[in-house]
């Protein structure tokens, strides 16, 4: 009896402590439940949960391996992620360990891939059935914050007739027309838009009764522009205006006055008096020239060897040679009427006059 009583109470004991042992066990084991990372953009804001489950909270993560991005860290608190803003690109690779309360551990590798920020791209969402009746078609911008505008196209099949064109937010302005089953849309946003959002909506209806499918929209549909007209994305649709290039100034020929009114400078031919100082002494302004004397011929038989005529004096040719000819620029002199004695011609001596006697 002693013994069935010493046995029943081993057992007791036994199945006493195995249940204390199972009420102290994690209900599941530790693990992480995120295995790879979304893709990061440099310079903007990242985070990405990695996951922590199961085991014996609270948790410490640790880089055990690698390197992650200059300006992003992992976080200890729950839930445990990774967070920061990346300042660098490239392809990270590293290794994280948790360790839980009970110092149950778990690793896990990771790629962090860092790019530069994607393209703006513009896309429909389309229904997934025919347009028979009247249908509003978002037409989303994507990663567009830096869109100031631009311009989509869409070849519009047999049967699809569009109803309107309404702007759906950032206030753009909407411009657009239908030409040979081509629609164009033109559209300029009068504020800053957001990233990832309706931009417009397409109304449009079909007349058959079995409807009509909606083409998509790929890059070489649209042109996407910044708010200095520069291309961000896309075809090249939209031809910005051309800046203006100045007009080289003309210059005037001879003769002509310029457009300004200002009259150019011509050089003074050499040998021409207009415009120039006379040559020799200066002349007083405020002196009376003296009345020229005309010079008097001698007469006939009277002009001695060697002494020029009144032709030669004025240079000789005809009158019209010396019509052309520029006079000193000097002070008229009258002629000399006497002549030296020694070419003083002999003068007839004039009979006496009774006036005279008396001398």
């Amino acid at each position: 009896m002693r013994n069935w009583f010493l046995g029943a109470s081993l057992v007791l004991m036994v199945a006493c402590s195995g249940a204390e042992n199972t009420a102290n066990l994690p209900k599941d084991s530790l693990r992480i439940s995120n295995s790879t990372l979304s893709n990061a953009i440099v310079n903007e804001s990242y985070n990405a949960p990695l996951g922590v489950l199961g085991g014996v909270a609270p948790y410490i993560v640790t880089l055990v391996d690698g390197k992650l991005p200059a300006g992003v860290t992992l976080t200890n608190t729950s839930p445990i992620n990774l967070s920061g803003t990346p300042t660098e690109k490239g392809n990270f690779n590293f290794t994280v360990q948790v360790t839980d309360a009970n110092l149950s551990t778990k690793v896990q590798k990771y790629t962090l891939v860092v790019t530069d920020k994607p393209p703006p791209d513009l896309s429909l969402q389309l229904p997934g059935t025919p347009v028979k009746s009247a249908t509003r078609i978002p037409v989303v911008l994507n990663n567009a914050e830096n869109v100031a505008g631009g311009r989509f196209t869409m070849t519009l099949p047999e049967g699809l007739t569009v109803k309107s064109v309404q702007p759906a937010t950032g206030k753009p302005l909407v411009v657009w027309f239908v030409k040979s089953n081509l629609l164009t849309v033109d559209f300029a946003f009068t504020q800053k838009f957001f990233r990832n959002k309706n931009a417009l909506f397409l109304e449009v209806e079909s007349n058959k009764e079995a409807g009509v499918y909606v083409p998509s929209i790929s890059s070489s549909n649209y042109d996407l522009r910044d708010g200095n007209a520069k291309k961000l994305a896309g075809a090249d649709l939209v031809t910005p205006p051309a800046p203006p290039t100045p007009k080289p100034a003309e210059t005037p020929k001879a003769g002509e006055t310029p457009a300004s009114g200002t009259t150019p400078s011509t050089s003074t031919p050499a040998g021409s008096t207009e415009n120039q100082a006379p040559a020799g002494d200066p002349v007083d302004p405020d002196a009376q020239p003296a009345t020229p004397t005309g010079p008097q011929n001698p007469a006939p038989g009277d002009n001695p060897e060697g002494e020029p005529t009144g032709s030669e004096n004025m240079g000789g040719g005809s009158s019209t040679e010396r019509e052309n000819v520029t006079p000193p620029a000097t002070t008229p002199t009258p002629p000399q009427t006497e002549l030296p004695d020694e070419n003083r011609p002999t003068q007839p001596t004039p009979p006496s006059d009774s006036s005279n006697e008396g001398r």
